[in-house]
């Protein structure tokens, strides 16, 4: 299974948009039309997204008429479409309600263009869970948490249980890790910093080392680790989560979108990683801008020197435990005589 994200391998100046667009014509029928409405935000990728307008005759079941959201790559040799539609079709229900569908994909000559319904069908209604209210960003991330991990217990059977730390971790991180360039990367971060052994100081605190990990010296990726396994996400950050409506109004829903993995998967990640997606982004309207102040609140851990936390970081707070409290809702609800696996 292939945990690399779909960047962009083309040469210089080629345009990914228009190659998509001609690949996607090429697949339709001659009276077909294909305009751009607006370009919109992508994610972390190069590839390029656009509201469009598709229309073909005659107008029936299965033929596409009407505005799409149009996404454009160079090819990597993994469809999205797979991991899409394997993350839908093993969610059943919830995928079929919380993502939206994909209607066309097509994968040719070292470009790729996949062709998806708008989230609740009208664009101008949806926002990322970036722009919205502190208050709605909880409650959907709230949701999302509990609701997708629901909907993955619900299909993942009986633990795994000849799983190690180290193969758990080599699923989420990539079996190269951290021999990688993510594990060079930090390696650089924390080579200034004090330490000795498998520990560094950071604003006058002693942390682990978490490359410690996979030290074959410590012994650690070697320990037997039981897991659920199920159909997983892989990129579930903030900007991946639509949302449509309000606490306020009693409207609020939301859709996930950009699948990015497309076999099931040791559980929990994409909790831990929307986690880590809604701590970052809180660190960006931070007043301190410090993370261990709001980690040590989090885990309920005294610092050396105690820091009051804001009303921002309160907020923050508030919000990542709410995401923990949920999953742990889940687990503690549907596998009380499991406490051992989660």
């Amino acid at each position: 299974m292939n945990r690399d994200s779909a960047k962009s391998d083309g040469e210089p100046g080629r345009d990914v948009l228009e190659s998509g667009l001609a690949l996607l014509r090429s697949h339709l029928p001659q009276s077909s039309s294909v305009e751009i409405v607006k370009a919109l935000a992508g994610g972390y990728t190069d590839a390029r997204v656009v509201l469009s307008d598709i229309a073909q005759t005659p107008v029936g079941d299965g033929v596409l008429n009407g505005q799409y959201i149009l996404k454009a790559g160079f090819s990597t040799g993994r469809p999205q479409a797979e991991a899409h539609n394997a993350f839908v079709r093993s969610l059943e229900k919830y995928g079929q309600t919380h993502v939206p569908r994909l209607v066309q994909s097509v994968q040719e000559s070292g470009t790729s263009v996949d062709v998806y319904d708008i989230a609740g069908l009208s664009l101008d209604r949806l926002r990322s869970a970036e722009h919205v209210d502190a208050e709605d960003r909880e409650e959907t991330c709230a949701r999302a948490a509990r609701e997708l991990l629901t909907a993955q217990l619900a299909v993942a059977g009986l633990p795994d249980y000849r799983g190690t730390i180290g193969s758990v971790l080599g699923e989420w991180l990539g079996g190269s890790f951290p021999d990688d360039q993510r594990g060079s990367r930090v390696r650089e971060v924390l080579g200034p910093m004090p330490g000795t052994g498998h520990v560094f100081r950071h604003e006058g605190e002693l942390l682990p080392d978490p490359l410690v990990m996979f030290d074959p010296g410590v012994g650690l990726a070697g320990r037997d680790l039981a897991c659920f396994r199920g159909p997983t996400h892989g990129d579930l950050h903030l900007r991946n989560v639509l949302v449509r409506g309000s606490r306020l109004t009693k409207d609020l829903t939301y859709w996930l979108i950009d699948v990015n993995w497309d076999a099931p998967t040791p559980l929990l990640y994409d909790h831990a990683y929307l986690e880590l997606s809604a701590l970052l982004f809180g660190l960006g309207h931070s007043t301190s801008g410090r993370v261990l102040p709001l980690l040590a609140r989090l885990d309920e851990q005294a610092l050396t020197v105690p820091v009051e936390l804001d009303l921002n970081d309160s907020g923050l707070i508030t919000l990542l435990r709410r995401i923990r409290t949920e999953t742990r809702g889940v687990l503690a609800t549907r596998e009380q005589k499991r406490e051992d696996v989660w």
